[in-house]
């Protein structure tokens, strides 16, 4: 995912932007999760949410995953593996028969980061809506900011929020050393064209990359 850079576009689209609002706040906000609702219905597992982020994404547990997500765990393959993968299933171009959450990482036995996948044909309005669903409700996220390279591209953008960064305190130092208070998630958007080649197309998203730390148009997708 971070290779070296070769040439850096960096475009902010006005209707981006207008996606990236508050989640839960106002009409924008709203949208947002109707788009979220319509990629990935919530399956129960069997244990109520306990922390402050019982929405399945980052800083919840993985029981507040498998309970609000539902658990994959196939006999074979990447999500064989206890607490890997969780979310109904999806299919892409980029990953072919996959789940909703893949891949997912821990820190402190707090979700810390995962891929969230789409279908194939999702607008980048209703895949940043999906992310954003999956985090507190006093996260921001920042404007789609693509990253063109000469072969491959894909888009980013930067997810503030005082809950996770309470739960997550030595990242949200490092933040805000970087002038960066609060942000502590970064999401880099892409999908896969025919030719098998990583592009970002607002138009086909089918990958969410969620983790701690913020990205810059300085990083290779």
């Amino acid at each position: 995912m971070r290779v070296s850079r070769v040439v850096v576009v960096v475009v902010a689209v006005g209707l981006m932007a207008t996606a990236c609002s508050k989640a839960g706040s106002g009409s924008s906000g709203a949208s947002l999760h109707s788009a979220a609702a319509a990629l990935q219905q919530p399956t129960n597992g069997t244990a109520a949410p306990a922390t402050k982020n019982p929405l399945g994404g980052v800083g919840s547990t993985l029981a507040d995953m498998a309970y609000i997500r539902g658990r994959a765990q196939p006999a074979t393959g990447p999500c064989a593996a206890p607490d890997t993968c969780f979310g109904g299933p999806v299919t892409n171009t980029q990953a072919g028969a996959t789940y909703g959450f893949t891949g997912v990482t821990t820190v402190n036995d707090l979700v810390s980061g995962y891929d969230q996948n789409f279908p194939t044909g999702t607008t980048i309005a209703a895949a940043l809506g999906a992310v954003v669903s999956a985090l507190p409700g006093d996260s921001h996220a920042s404007a789609v900011t693509p990253i063109y390279g000469a072969t491959l591209s894909c888009a980013f953008v930067n997810v503030s929020s005082p809950t996770i960064a309470a739960l997550f305190p030595s990242q949200s130092a490092q933040a805000v050393g970087g002038g960066l208070s609060n942000t502590v998630v970064g999401v880099e958007f892409s999908g896969t064209n025919a030719t098998g080649f990583q592009m970002y197309d607002p138009a086909n998203v089918q990958v969410a990359k969620v983790s701690l730390g913020a990205d810059s148009s300085s990083m290779a997708c």
